[in-house]
């Protein structure tokens, strides 16, 4: 069976949002990367415009973006987060190049379609053994305030940070949508056990490394 993948990471300051681009935009090395294949990596997305030579771009691209809304970041707020999409090695050892494009553009049409806007970046890697894309979602979302005085009542917009909608019950949501959406590529949603404990990307990226190493 080939599983349909997908992790999730809450980024929460400039240092992460800087070690994301650094991976994303492949501003640092590493050791699981073909560098030979770089070239064939794509910005499928990116309607923020961000720097992508730069590990400062993310964050500045969404320090400007909250700061034209008028969020108020606090200490604790959740600025992104990052969704990493994949498939079970075996799923990929029988594609061509376009067959890989066409599965990855129905990857960025999902999170569009779920997220709106605030999809704001959509990466597809190509140099490691494992084709995958990474997106980064932003969490503003736009409330409205009343306000009263004596003589009247008045609605203001505010936009402000908010991943609380991010809890258990939407990952899993999340997770089954998008499995059905991959449904047509011959892939299916992996079993959740009872009591799992969500992995870091860091070591899903291991596992993953591992996994491939004994395939070959």
């Amino acid at each position: 069976m080939t599983y349909n993948i997908m992790r999730i990471a809450k980024i929460k300051d400039a240092k992460q949002m800087a070690d994301t681009a650094g991976h994303n935009f492949r501003l640092r090395s590493q050791p699981n990367i073909d560098n030979s294949k770089s070239e064939q990596n794509r910005i499928l997305w990116n309607n923020l415009n961000m720097n992508t030579t730069k590990r400062a771009g993310f964050s500045e691209a969404f320090q400007k973006l909250y700061t034209d809304l008028g969020v108020a970041v606090r200490k604790n707020s959740v600025l992104a987060c990052e969704i990493v999409v994949s498939a079970s090695p075996e799923f990929f050892s029988t594609k061509l190049d376009e067959d890989v494009d066409i599965w990855a553009q129905n990857q960025v049409d999902f999170m569009k379609k779920q997220f709106g806007d605030n999809c704001r970046v959509a990466v597809l890697h190509k140099d490691e053994k494992t084709p995958h894309l990474h997106f980064l979602i932003s969490t503003e979302e736009k409330t409205s305030k009343t306000f009263k005085n004596r003589h009247q009542t008045s609605v203001k917009a505010l936009w402000q940070l908010n991943a609380k909608r991010w809890n258990p019950d939407f990952l899993k949501a999340l997770h089954t949508a998008h499995a059905a959406h991959n449904e047509h590529h011959g892939l299916i949603r992996g079993q959740g056990k009872a009591g799992t404990v969500h992995k870091p990307l860091k070591q899903y990226y291991k596992e993953l490394a591992d996994k491939e190493k004994a395939l070959n």
